[in-house]
């Protein structure tokens, strides 16, 4: 097989990886609300070869559909805390406007440290 064929072959799987990875982030983002950054950053980043910004920047809209959706089949077959829900939403919305011109202003190995050391926290706190 030449490079030609092999570069081809390992663009293929690539993009059968990434979508793979997709349904998976679907599936845990519908099932437990979220957490889909953790699987969908580290992929952008090593399997298309993006840097941080862009995989972050690129995370958060490939999520935002998603997030639409199963908003809409939660509310349809309920289980929202109204009152909590929209003071939360507030701080994530003003959270993500801040979180978004940083990301714009950091370096990519400023953003990648912190992403990896939120994710450690997140991990060992998760177990204990």
């Amino acid at each position: 097989m030449n490079n030609k064929n092999r570069a081809k072959k390992t663009a293929i799987v690539k993009k059968v990886l990434v979508v793979i990875i997709g349904a998976v982030v679907g599936f845990m983002s519908g099932l437990l609300g979220g957490g889909g950054g953790t699987l969908v950053v580290p992929t952008y980043q090593t399997l298309l070869g993006m840097e941080a910004k862009s995989a972050h920047a690129t995370a958060i809209a490939t999520i935002l559909p998603l997030c639409i959706v199963s908003s809409i089949v939660y509310l349809v077959r309920g289980g929202y805390d109204y009152p909590r829900m929209g003071i939360i939403t507030l701080g994530v919305v003003a959270g993500g406007v801040i979180g978004s011109v940083l990301l714009k202003k950091l370096s990519n190995t400023y953003i990648s440290a912190i992403f990896y050391v939120i994710m450690m926290y997140a991990g060992i706190k998760s177990v204990m």
